[in-house]
């Protein structure tokens, strides 16, 4: 399967919702926050590894098209995600955290998730807007 997809993104994006919404549901670091976070991630990587595609995702795709546009646009979150989960992993090798050093790094994290989240949707939105479309002739 072609990482870039329709098929991908949207799958993509469910999980961007998914680890998204347990990424900022958590108000404090626990181990369970821990493992869903990973366990996702990993069963991410697994559904695009072996191109797994639900059913309820093509139909999401037929029926809910304006669902399924908004969802592309959020397919990178399981990516950047778990790229900072590696990142943050690594950096435990060389840096001893504090427990106040960690959560001013969770909470700057959702921080910085929440605002790129709304900034995704917001440029769904401008390119799904009509004056956009008439401007640039997309």
């Amino acid at each position: 399967m072609r990482i870039n997809s329709k098929d991908s993104l949207v799958i993509g994006g469910f999980f961007g919702c998914v680890i998204a919404l347990l990424f900022l549901a958590f108000g404090t670091i626990s181990n369970f926050l821990c493992e869903m976070l990973f366990w996702t991630f990993v069963l991410y990587v697994a559904v695009i590894y072996f191109e797994i595609v639900p059913n309820c995702a093509k139909v999401l795709m037929k029926k809910y098209s304006q669902i399924a546009f908004y969802l592309a646009y959020l397919s990178w979150v399981p990516s950047v995600v778990g790229s900072a989960m590696v990142v943050f992993l690594g950096s435990l090798l060389f840096v001893d955290y504090g427990i106040e050093e960690l959560n001013c790094l969770l909470k700057s994290s959702k921080i910085v998730l929440t605002v790129m989240l709304f900034a995704s949707l917001l440029v769904a939105n401008i390119r799904q807007s009509e004056r956009v479309k008439l401007v640039f002739g997309i």
